[in-house]
Formats: structure tokens, sequence, C-alpha cells
């Protein structure tokens, strides 16, 4: 078994948990931005964060089951090191520069806690690669 393997698999379910439940949240969103317009409230930002939140959480889910499924290849490790980049550019793009477009109080600590996994997961993905 390779180096990161385990790590790799066991980061890879738990993003494939958070994932699920991140589209669950970004589709509960969607539908009370949706109400929220239909009451006359301008809503724009908010489906675009919407979306982006949508395709962060298929990314994470996307990049835990490709992790699963390719934890014991060395040959798949540069994949999973793209897609653990992907989820964190996600990450910073949902936590970071969303907020500031918005005008709201961007939160650092919020986007560190979302780069946990990613992180994890493109260790697993180094380990991987270097066995």
């Amino acid at each position: 078994m390779a180096k990161g393997s385990t790590m790799l698999k066991v980061v890879g379910i738990i993003m494939i948990v958070f994932g699920g439940i991140g589209i669950i949240i970004s589709l509960l969103a969607f539908a009370g931005t949706a109400i929220l317009s239909a009451a006359g409230v301008k809503m724009g930002i908010y489906y675009f964060a919407c979306v982006v939140s949508l395709i962060a959480a298929v990314a994470e889910l996307v990049t835990g089951i490709l992790g699963v499924s390719n934890h014991n290849k060395p040959e798949k490790a540069q994949l999973l090191l793209i897609c653990g980049i992907v989820v964190i550019v996600l990450a910073f793009l949902g936590d970071i520069i969303l907020p500031i477009i918005a005008g709201t109080s961007a939160s650092i600590v919020s986007f560190l806690l979302a780069c946990v996994l990613p992180v994890l997961f493109i260790i697993g993905a180094m380990q991987n690669k270097n066995s």
C-alpha cells in the first residue's frame, strides 16, 4: 500500500459526507433566495453565492470520491493533488472574495476551517505521489 493511501481514503470519505451536506445546504439556500426574490428583495449576488457554494460542494464530493477510488494508485496522485487545490480555490472564492463583493466581512476563520480537509487531502496525495 502506498504511503498516504490511508489518509486519502479517510479524508476522501469525510469529504464525501461534507460535500453531500454542502449540496443539500446549497439547494436550501437557493430555495430561500428564490422566496426572498419573489417577495421583491434584490438577490442577485446571493444567487451567485448559491451557485459558488453548490459548485464548491460538488467539487468536494467529486474530490472525495476520486480520493477513495484512487487512494492506492500513485499514478493518480497528480489528479488528486489538482482536485485538492481546486477545492481550496473554491473555498477562497466563497469565503473571502464573495463577501468582499457583497460588501460584508470576509471570514478568515471560515476559510481556514474550509481548508483543513483539502490540505490533508493534498498531503496524502503528495505522500502517495512520492511513494
